[in-house]
């Protein structure tokens, strides 16, 4: 697939899986690039979710 390109779309939608060490981080970074929206977070621990919920609020 070399010099593949995809239509642009509008707004990227992303989800994360696992908010351990490096997950929240991830979310906050993801809050500050322009056209993302952050639309699934998920972790065997709620309170995870509820803590990277704070950063992606900026989005969703």
């Amino acid at each position: 697939m070399l010099a593949y390109a995809a239509p642009k779309i509008p707004v990227v939608r992303v989800g994360f899986i696992g908010l351990g060490m490096r997950g929240p981080g991830a979310v906050e970074r993801w809050t500050h690039i322009p056209n993302t929206k952050i639309v699934a977070l998920a972790d065997l621990r709620p309170e995870r979710v509820e803590n990277a919920q704070k950063f992606s609020t900026r989005i969703m």
